[in-house]
């Protein structure tokens, strides 16, 4: 969202204390409180926060993402025939 990686780690280390503090997971904390952090939280918040969403993201080899498993599964039975 245009926010450079310090700011954006401080930001989420703060609402991840929050949420801690409230005992409650981050999807399960509402839009009102994330925005009363920063006004770059919007509504797609909750998608990002998914796990499928978190490993697809991971595309580097070796990640967790859907497309680098099949992979390295695919890799794997070649290498066991």
């Amino acid at each position: 969202k245009g926010l450079e990686f310090r700011k954006a780690h401080e930001l989420v280390g703060r609402v991840v204390a929050h949420a801690i503090a409230l005992g409650k997971p981050l999807e399960e904390i509402p839009i009102e409180d994330y925005r009363e952090f920063s006004s770059v939280f919007e509504d797609d918040l909750y998608a990002s926060l998914s796990l499928e969403s978190s490993l697809a993201t991971k595309q580097a080899i070796g990640g967790t993402s859907r497309e680098r498993v099949q992979e390295a599964l695919l890799n794997a039975r070649r290498e066991l025939d």
